[in-house]
């Protein structure tokens, strides 16, 4: 039998990616309760389904097995900037992508573990994207199909409202379409998928989508958004999984420009492998790109 960890996401918060020691996920069905003069029991009527509300311990500490760069302070630096936002979208084992607001943050120092410290964090799912995006991508071989699935809604129910600027699904092909005709470096498609993302971010808060009659436009450019951030995703992993192995002993400015091509991402490649010598890199050492 397989570990759980085998079949898990990872956990991320925007693009930062953190352990989790352990989780809760609170959710329900909010109610009504009636009851009558001297009658027992109730008549409950349920009125809808409560948000899911996720709490997670994070214990960002060197000690840790962690394959990504250094859990203190490089990663603890990363989601500290990156809670800085109230909303954002995280990733969850097994709800997947979800849009959630940023509740509470509790930082825990220990003085006698000068390893690190522990955050604990609580999260609230925002317009229910996650069950619609599992939905989606259900129906579709991938988060980029998935998004211009998305998108062909968006446009269908722009009909009725005065919305400004180009079709969502012609934005949303042309990056794809970008993407799929040649190999692209995984830094250009994390820059053109941000972009979209980013302006699909101003379209779901254009004005003239405010009222009621925008409702099923706003939830399609959400979750197009969310496609387009778990495509964008996939490219970060990809990215993560990129080694190189030196095969002699060198400083960390040369490793940079046999990985980059660039010796000014030296520094870049040190905080993420954890080089304490950056002039002495033994041959042998596995670089994390």
């Amino acid at each position: 039998m397989s570990a759980l960890s085998d079949s898990l996401a990872s956990w991320t918060y925007e693009t930062v990616a953190f352990p989790v020691s352990e989780t809760r996920v609170e959710w329900g069905h909010d109610s009504a309760r009636h009851q009558g003069y001297r009658q027992r029991g109730a008549e409950i009527e349920t009125t809808g389904q409560k948000p899911r509300q996720v709490s997670a311990k994070i214990p960002l500490r060197n000690g840790l097995r962690w394959s990504g760069a250094r859990l203190y302070p490089e990663t603890y630096r990363q989601l500290r900037d990156a809670l800085k936002s109230a909303e954002g979208f995280l990733t969850h084992p097994t709800y997947g992508l979800m849009t959630v607001h940023v509740d509470s943050i509790t930082e825990t120092i220990d003085p006698t573990r000068p390893d690190g410290i522990d955050l604990d964090v609580t999260f609230t799912e925002q317009r229910a994207e996650s069950q619609e995006l599992e939905i989606t991508l259900a129906r579709s071989a991938s988060p980029a199909d998935a998004a211009r699935a998305a998108a062909a809604e968006a446009d269908k129910a722009a009909t009725g409202i005065s919305i400004a600027g180009a079709s969502v699904l012609a934005e949303v092909d042309a990056v794809f379409t970008y993407l799929d005709e040649a190999p692209r470096s995984g830094a250009d498609a994390r820059s053109v998928l941000g972009d979209l993302a980013a302006s699909l971010t101003d379209r779901v808060t254009d004005p003239a989508a405010a009222g009621v009659d925008g409702a099923s436009w706003r939830d399609a450019v959400e979750r197009t958004r969310a496609a387009v951030f778990a495509r964008r995703a996939e490219y970060l992993a990809a990215d993560d999984a990129l080694t190189l192995t030196l095969s002699d002993t060198m400083s960390i400015a040369r490793a940079a420009v046999l990985a980059y091509g660039d010796a000014t991402r030296a520094g870049e490649l040190a905080a993420r492998n954890a080089i304490d010598d950056p002039l002495f890199v033994p041959a042998g050492t596995v670089l994390v790109l």
